[in-house]
């Protein structure tokens, strides 16, 4: 069995997740520290994209990586100007994010609003106190905001979740909804935002009635932005290529067809119990 050493087993733990409160925590010492606004102090794991941007009093905060597939060459510092450059309101950011890729999390502040929102599939999650607590934390697990206020599991999510055959069987991957194991503690829903001021979630998208589009031009903008955003992550990233029957992964290998050679490619043989 691999075994670690005691400082590579401390930097393993929590990696690249982050935590943001009214304080640093002290349990974090090694950690990424950034202060945002007035009273919003930001802890970012080492192995955690952390970039800053500001332009005009307006400041952005990303959490991970995006991708932009208009500007295959772009760096994160690269992307987050562009995007400062495009907003005249807070709430312009949303829409300057609808093309990118990634896996992130954006925080915005302009010394009035101050926001938080993560990528399209909420794949870098965020878990937030809900309103009523004392204050306002947000983190990538529940776990971490529940050690430092002392909470405990919610006795009903225990009771009828945590020891039902389905938790069981699926190790506790999936909660239902914005829901977690501590009934103070919510998830951030994708295509929600969180207002860091009042700790209140918003939907922010659809934001306007969706109008229809044929198939064939639905197919024809999809593949062309799924190609273009494989060229632009292949810039960025050594990529590797998780191989299934899937239909997404068929998606992807016809869409990173230019890049093909570069990747390290990979299956797997799922055992029968």
């Amino acid at each position: 069995m691999l075994k670690f050493t005691p400082t590579e087993a401390e930097r393993l733990l929590y990696r690249r997740q982050f935590v943001l409160g009214p304080n640093f925590l002290k349990i974090l010492p090694l950690w990424q520290r950034a202060e945002i606004g007035n009273n919003l102090f930001l802890q970012a794991h080492p192995d955690l994209e952390l970039t800053h941007a500001r332009r005009k009093g307006v400041e952005l905060t990303l959490l991970g990586y995006l991708i932009d597939p208009d500007n295959p060459e772009f760096s994160n510092q690269d992307i987050l100007e562009n995007m400062l450059s495009r907003i005249v309101s807070a709430y312009d950011i949303f829409e300057a994010t609808y093309r990118l890729g990634g896996r992130w999390i954006i925080i915005l502040d302009n010394g009035k609003e101050a926001i938080l929102f993560n990528d399209a599939s909420g794949l870098r999650q965020a878990f937030y106190t809900q309103e009523g607590t004392p204050q306002l934390w947000c983190a990538s697990q529940p776990k971490i905001i529940a050690q430092e206020l002392g909470l405990t599991f919610d006795k009903e999510a225990e009771r009828d979740f945590i020891n039902s055959p389905y938790f069981r069987e699926t190790k506790g991957i999936w909660w239902p909804g914005d829901s977690s194991p501590f009934k103070e503690i919510k998830l951030l829903l994708p295509n929600h935002y969180l207002n860091l001021n009042k700790g209140t979630p918003h939907r922010y998208w659809p934001n306007k009635r969706i109008t229809n589009i044929s198939l064939e031009e639905g197919v024809r903008k999809g593949s062309e932005l799924l190609k273009a955003l494989m060229i632009s992550v292949h810039k960025r990233f050594n990529l590797a290529f998780t191989l299934t029957a899937g239909w997404d992964t068929r998606v992807l290998l016809a869409a990173g067809k230019k890049v093909s050679k570069d990747m390290f490619y990979l299956t797997l043989i799922a055992g029968r119990r």
